[in-house]
């Protein structure tokens, strides 16, 4: 009895595949469904080389944003590295993506902004953390299974272990691993 029932399910999703095909094929809206496609595709083959620039000069990829208009879109570029990022450094990356664009005809109007990903942005990797020893954070992060928050200065960077001293009164140091941080934010301090 189930076997045929499963059999049955089976019939009726390729039945209902069928119908949703032909609908697409016959919808008006079959020529925005194919734009989306092919703009997921530029998007993908515009993201693989950002990261393959960024990777062959000792970068990383932070974010890679693509908004604004069909005609006109604006693709916002994050990228760090252990050491940090200078002017220079972006041009680089936006003269070389601009070039790959271009040269491919992937988009004929667009603004590329290439950047550090900025102190208001959380960390994401790892090797992001050593060059803030000394500053203080925001940090969410599980310990023991338990979900904590708080705010500490990193006083050392060991691998993926972060050493942090919690400000304010009874200050405390706590070891935390990267795979244990959920968030972990530089405060700005004046």
């Amino acid at each position: 009895m189930f076997a045929r029932l499963g059999n049955e399910l089976i019939k009726l999703e390729t039945e209902l595949e069928n119908v949703y095909i032909s609908f697409l094929e016959n919808s008006p809206q079959m020529g925005r469904f194919c734009f989306n496609k092919v703009e997921m595709n530029k998007k993908e083959k515009i993201e693989n080389k950002a990261k393959e620039i960024l990777e062959e000069k000792g970068f990383f990829l932070i974010d890679f944003v693509w908004r604004g208009s069909e005609q006109r879109p604006v693709l916002e570029l994050f990228m760090d590295n252990a050491r940090g990022i200078t002017t220079d450094d972006c041009y680089e990356v936006s003269r070389e993506l601009e070039k790959f664009i271009d040269e491919n005809e992937l988009l004929r109007q667009y603004r590329l902004d290439v950047s550090s990903p900025g102190v208001d942005k959380p960390l994401v990797f790892a090797e992001q953390f050593p060059k803030h020893v000394g500053r203080n954070f925001e940090i969410e992060y599980t310990d023991d299974e338990t979900e904590k928050h708080t705010e500490a200065k990193l006083i050392e960077a060991k691998g993926d272990n972060f050493v942090f001293e919690t400000t304010g009164k009874g200050k405390e140091k706590i070891e935390i691993n990267f795979n244990n941080i959920k968030k972990a934010k530089v405060l700005i301090s004046f």
